[in-house]
């Protein structure tokens, strides 16, 4: 998901919500980028996708995001 930075300014006394993920998903990293880099989605049975970061639209923090790879048959 691509949301700017600001959107995390005020952080609550509980903290702030990024993303709401299914039980069985699981977020391994999330890294910060200058907005014109390439992103790498890869799976554990070896799947991988490549594409530049410009491909994905911005988003609010509540949004759920974007698919970046299917896994499924």
């Amino acid at each position: 998901k691509k949301t700017r930075l600001s959107a995390y300014s005020n952080p609550r006394r509980g903290g702030i919500i990024a993303i709401n993920l299914d039980a069985e998903d699981e977020l391994i990293a999330a890294i910060r980028t200058n907005g014109s880099q390439e992103v790498l989605i890869a799976s554990k049975n070896g799947k991988s996708i490549r594409f530049p970061e410009t491909e994905v639209r911005p988003m609010g923090r509540t949004a759920a995001g974007v698919r970046g790879m299917m896994l499924g048959p």
